[in-house]
């Protein structure tokens, strides 16, 4: 026989939620632009104080902020090399001033994160 209010039985727990980083910022180049000069006589691999950067706003510790960097266009014989973990521009190939007075390369930074 049921003699009074229901006998209710309850319990709590602590949730601890955590946060994480999402690839909303994409890379951005600093600076925009680059312009080098260079002789015709530079010597073939790196080439001295020429480092491509970006920054990514992401979460430094996180692979949406981890960058790598490629030559897109501009390099169709192959004279110049990047550097994907650091952004150094390499020389492959002897300049000729004669055949290619200059070259207009389009270097594209692209993080290691998820897209959104």
């Amino acid at each position: 026989e049921d003699m009074g209010s229901p006998n209710t039985q309850s319990n709590t727990v602590q949730a601890i939620i955590t946060i994480i980083d999402i690839n909303d910022n994409a890379p951005l180049f600093q600076p925009n632009n680059l312009q080098v000069t260079l002789p015709e006589d530079e010597p073939l691999g790196p080439i001295e104080n020429v480092i491509v950067m970006a920054v990514d706003l992401d979460d430094p510790d996180t692979p949406n902020a981890a960058l790598q960097y490629f030559i897109v266009s501009g390099n169709e014989d192959n004279t110049f090399m990047i550097n994907i973990t650091t952004g150094q521009l390499e020389l492959l190939q002897a300049l000729d001033f004669e055949t290619t007075p200059f070259y207009s390369l389009v270097i594209k930074a692209e993080d290691q994160g998820d897209p959104i």
